[in-house]
């Protein structure tokens, strides 16, 4: 039997970076876009996430918090710069940028695609199935 991960509430939006839309870090004013509804005082821990999004494992999860937490400090240093004009360092650039590539394979439909791939029998077929999309999001951002 495969061990349940503690981590049940799994963000596809990283809490970081909703946290720059927030005076207090803990809410932001929401718009939902099905309803037309606004939130004035939505609690960011609920947001932008599903339970086990990520699976159960905790594997890809573990591995994203720790992404976070490296571009964290990135999206800080960023923001903390007191000139808008200002240049970015070329090392912020690029975290920016890798955020940008995950984020944009962090929907419910690449992920739903990915586990599929992933319970592929064929180890081949699936790393070109990943790759050609990893390719495709670089496309991109470029």
């Amino acid at each position: 039997m495969q061990k349940q991960f503690h981590t049940k509430n799994q963000h596809y939006v990283p809490q970081f970076y909703l946290r720059n839309f927030s005076e207090d870090g803990k809410v932001f004013q929401l718009l939902n876009l099905s309803s037309g509804r606004v939130i004035p005082r939505a609690k960011i821990s609920c947001q932008c996430s599903k339970d086990y999004f990520y699976g159960k494992d905790g594997l890809i999860e573990t591995n994203l918090g720790a992404f976070e937490e490296e571009c964290s400090k990135w999206f800080r240093e960023c923001l903390s710069l007191n000139n808008p004009k200002d240049s970015i360092p070329d090392i912020v650039k690029c975290w920016l940028i890798r955020f940008a590539a995950v984020q944009s394979m962090r929907t419910k439909k690449n992920v739903d695609s990915i586990i599929k791939d992933l319970s592929r029998p064929s180890p081949k077929d699936t790393f070109r199935r990943i790759k050609n999309r990893i390719k495709n999001t670089m496309i991109f951002l470029i």
